[in-house]
This record gives C-alpha cells, structure tokens and sequence, in this order.
C-alpha cells in the first residue's frame, strides 16, 4: 500500500514540475498596476496623480477611486505607449497605459487616495491606496525639515 501512494506522488510531483516550467516563463510579463503622487502637497496646490499599466486593459474597465478630500480639476487623462525589442532574435512587445488626473487638496490633514481597479483579460487589478499628507501654504518645507531632524527626545 505505501510503496503504491510513493509512486502516486512522485506521478502528480513530475506532472506539476512542466506546468511551474510554463509559468516562471510567464512571470516575466506579469502585470502590475501602480498609482503614483508626491507624499506632501499644499493645500491649494494642484497635483498629479498617476496609475500606470503595463498591459492593455479591457474596454472601459478602469474605475477611478473616490477622491474624497480633494477637488478633480482634470481626468483621467489617458496615454498610451508601446515599444518592441528584439534581444538574440526574440520579439518583446511591452504597453503601457497611464491615467492622469490633476487635483486640489480641499483641507490640510491626512488623505488616502483609494485604490484605482481596471481589468485585463478580464482578472482585476487595483491599485495600493496612497497616503498623501496635506499640510498648509509655507508649511511644507518646514514639515519636510522635521521629518529629517528626528526626534530630540
């Protein structure tokens, strides 16, 4: 009986080992979805915020987060790039999407941008929501200042 499930396992361990072959082959063209925006903005002081692809989403699959605490002055503004290389006779084709929008802190504090979601091959992607402190008019040097001095406790 155990010499039999040995030879079960070792039958189900070498059929696994082709398919782990295919997919590390396929890592390399993972897709990742980011979002991007300074850490420290004024308020009053319009800023980018960023959420790039690298793959070619579905039709009209992107959603934007709520951004509440701010004002959306522009967006999303799409662009779209592509490039091809061919490295020892191998073709590589890479996208890239990026939606853009512009916006306006409304009040000091701290604001999380949400996470942004779009679909590729119908499997959703989001975004890691982006903490972004808002402070007043003049005091960002200063909070910058602080932050390098440490404590003096």
């Amino acid at each position: 009986m155990a010499s039999s499930m040995r030879g079960f396992f070792a039958k189900i361990f070498l059929t696994a080992l082709p398919v782990l072959a295919i997919f590390s082959a396929y890592a390399a063209e993972k897709v990742t979805f980011e979002a991007n925006s300074p850490l420290t903005v004024a308020v009053g002081e319009a800023f980018r915020v960023e959420f790039a692809l690298n793959a070619k989403p579905d039709e009209d699959s992107f959603k934007a987060p709520s951004f509440e605490g701010f004002d959306v002055l522009a967006g999303p503004a799409v662009s779209q790039g592509s490039s091809v290389q061919i490295i020892n006779g191998s073709m590589t084709k890479s996208v890239s999407y990026t939606y853009t929008f512009v916006l306006l802190p409304q009040a000091a504090g701290n604001v999380t941008v949400g996470a942004a979601e779009v679909k590729v091959d119908g499997t959703t992607y989001r975004t890691r929501p982006l903490p972004i402190e808002i402070v007043n008019e003049g005091e960002g040097s200063r909070a910058q200042q602080q932050q390098q001095g440490g404590s003096n406790r």
